[in-house]
């Protein structure tokens, strides 16, 4: 079988791997364990700006940094030809504040994967679509810093540093998605993030283009009224009218904090009923333990449960 064409250089070992705070600041113990972590593997880092300085402050409200020096931090690490790859350190919040300033042209230029999850969705969807960036949806530096705490967690790195290598491993090898009705097909770009995060970019230039993707989505800590609430929005916004398909993450945090009313399953039943779109349940990724990774913008397809990508 021929060889998928990817969209960046494969990363081999010695290679320089980019890290940044696009968020909020890290915590040193974590942030030294994840970087500890990569140089075992043979890895070198570039670390931009100072993830930790800001750590328990907040001299930029939520954020490790100005939106300004976060965003000249990172279109150097895009510029630094010896950067492969670049890494998000951390989500929580503040990944948005640099989209309407992002020098979209000027990334492009120098199209290499960057990886996050969580509020890091905003950058995600935008280097993506605006730029042709190939960003991945999955683990960040914090991830890596829970290694050792359950073994799926370093699964889920090795997995994204295989991709990143080269390997067509399916991202979700050994786990069937649940169709929540009886279409169990889908083919589409794969589109993928935080539910508040998408919401939150609906009505801005940024909002992201659904049509034609297959959108996965993940969430952590909201009660189910909450969640039906984001996924109302963007039901009323047509964001699902042209979707070939929705696919939902691992979501047991998001529970009524006394186990009252009605279920996060009972809302997704709600929301899409009566929607032609297939929906499937179960997806490892997102903020549990396993978060397994999604090349955003490359196709995929869905059948008999399985996920598997048909490009790079």
């Amino acid at each position: 079988m021929a060889r998928k064409k990817a969209r960046f250089e494969t990363l081999v070992t010695g290679d320089t791997i980019g890290l940044i705070a696009t968020s909020s600041p890290s915590e040193a113990a974590r942030f030294e364990r994840g970087v500890e972590w990569i140089k075992g593997q043979g890895f070198k880092v570039k670390v931009a700006l100072d993830p930790c300085a800001q750590y328990g402050k907040h001299d930029f409200l939520f954020s490790s940094d100005s939106p300004e020096q976060r965003i000249k931090a990172l279109k150097e690490l895009f510029a630094d030809p010896q950067v492969r790859f670049i890494m998000a350190v951390r989500g929580a919040y503040g990944s948005m504040e640099l989209l309407k300033k992002l020098p979209f042209a000027s990334l492009r230029r120098n199209p290499k994967p960057f990886v996050g999850f969580s509020d890091t969705t905003a950058l995600l969807v935008s280097l993506n679509q605006r730029a042709g960036i190939p960003t991945i949806h999955g683990p960040s530096l914090e991830s890596i810093a829970k290694i050792g705490s359950d073994p799926k967690v370093e699964e889920n790195i090795r997995r994204l540093l295989a991709y990143l290598g080269g390997s067509d491993l399916p991202p979700f090898e050994g786990h069937q998605l649940q169709p929540l009705g009886k279409r169990d097909r889908a083919k589409g770009k794969i589109l993928a993030g935080n539910l508040s995060v998408l919401t939150g970019l609906l009505g801005t230039p940024f909002a992201p283009k659904f049509a034609g993707h297959i959108l996965f989505i993940e969430e952590a800590g909201e009660s189910p009224f909450r969640v039906h609430r984001m996924l109302l929005q963007l039901k009323l916004a047509g964001a699902f009218s042209k979707l070939r398909g929705v696919v939902f993450g691992v979501l047991d945090t998001c529970v009524h904090p006394r186990g009252l009313g009605p279920s996060v399953q009972d809302v997704i039943s709600d929301i899409f009923r009566g929607e032609t779109c297939p929906v499937f349940l179960g997806a490892p990724f997102g903020h549990g333990t396993l978060n397994r990774f999604l090349p955003i913008g490359v196709e995929g397809s869905i059948k008999a449960g399985m996920l598997e990508l048909t490009g790079r």
